[in-house]
């Protein structure tokens, strides 16, 4: 929350950032600007560990403190010293891509071919693991979290997008002085622009669609199974005026009479429930196997439609029930 991303598409100069990021920061509401692919946008090369094994690893080029402006949590060693020259061969890694490269603290080293911008040529480069980062999700959570490596580099750290972090504040002021700053600066690519947030929204919006779309599927489905059930026992209970008039005659309360047929209700929506709940939880778990991180079915994802559905048959029986054996049995018996 509170990241705007600013999209560059690699046509904004070193020195129009620099300017940029003075000229934001000089406002107290904005907290970083960074420049580097937010999650999402991560470049990705295929690169080989100590044991000959290839895979394809994740890689973020920046500029400025990229750990700091999403928070990233340091595990082991540390970040990078802005306040130092940085060497273009300190990267810092993720846990899963430490556990893959087979690094360690006496062995903290890994070579992949780098690809040079302007020759469009690749060199095999040695890089040094100066820091461990715990794993986040730069991607869906369809996946497992992927190797990952963050690399300072000023010609590829601004080819994706720019990162701006601000306070508890409006947002649409913060987006006013950033096009107002961009303009200024005469940037000739467009202001393009997202929040963050938004970007994980994005990276599951299918399953948000289908999410939304069984919702109102689930709704209609609850108000025909109300209406039908109501209708069933309404048309069931007509058909059983002179019993239930017979029984009135003889002594039977509207309590007693209420209560069997419910026992008989009961029985046929309990079991309509079990075997719908099955057909339910069996899809349900199916759907989830393509997830690596999702929630777990627990007992009231179950309990509660069951205990849904039998009050929905409760109450519809129930009233047309008791409404028929409320009525005065000698009037029942004319009827029929």
């Amino acid at each position: 929350d509170g990241i705007i991303a600013l999209d560059t598409e690699g046509k904004i100069s070193e020195m129009q950032y620099e300017a940029l990021k003075v000229k934001l920061l000089e406002n107290p509401k904005i907290k970083q600007v960074v420049g580097g692919p937010l999650p999402g946008r991560t470049m990705t090369t295929a690169i080989q560990n100590r044991q000959g094994e290839s895979f394809d690893i994740h890689i973020a080029y920046i500029l400025d403190d990229y750990p700091a402006l999403l928070d990233i949590e340091m595990i082991d060693g540390h970040s990078f010293d802005f306040n130092q020259a940085i060497n273009d061969t300190d990267v810092i890694v993720n846990e899963e891509a430490y556990k893959l490269l087979g690094l360690s603290n006496q062995d903290n080293t890994f070579f992949y071919n780098e690809l040079s911008l302007q020759t469009f040529m690749t060199t095999r480069k040695e890089m040094k693991a100066i820091g461990v980062m715990k794993d986040y999700h730069f991607a869906n959570f369809k996946n497992e979290i992927g190797p990952l490596f963050i690399q300072i580099s000023k010609s590829k750290g601004l080819k994706e997008q720019i990162g701006i972090k601000f306070n508890n504040t409006s947002a649409t002021e913060i987006l006013a002085l950033i096009a107002a700053t961009w303009h200024e600066l005469n940037i000739e690519q467009p202001l393009s622009y997202h929040f963050l947030s938004d970007s994980y929204s994005n990276f599951h919006s299918e399953e948000n669609s289908i999410a939304s779309g069984f919702k109102y599927i689930s709704y209609l489905a609850i108000a025909l199974s109300a209406l039908g059930l109501f209708g069933l026992s309404s048309l069931d209970v007509k058909r059983s005026f002179k019993n239930i008039s017979i029984k009135k005659v003889v002594g039977a309360s509207s309590r007693l009479i209420s209560r069997e047929y419910l026992k008989s209700y009961l029985s046929l929506a309990l079991l309509c429930s079990v075997i719908g709940i099955s057909i339910a939880f069996w899809l349900i778990q199916n759907w989830l196997e393509a997830y690596v991180y999702r929630f777990e079915i627990d007992i009231m994802t179950i309990t509660l439609p069951v205990l849904l559905m039998l009050f929905m048959a409760v109450a519809s029986i129930f009233y047309n029930v008791f409404t028929a054996a409320s009525v005065n049995p000698v009037e029942n018996l004319k009827k029929e």
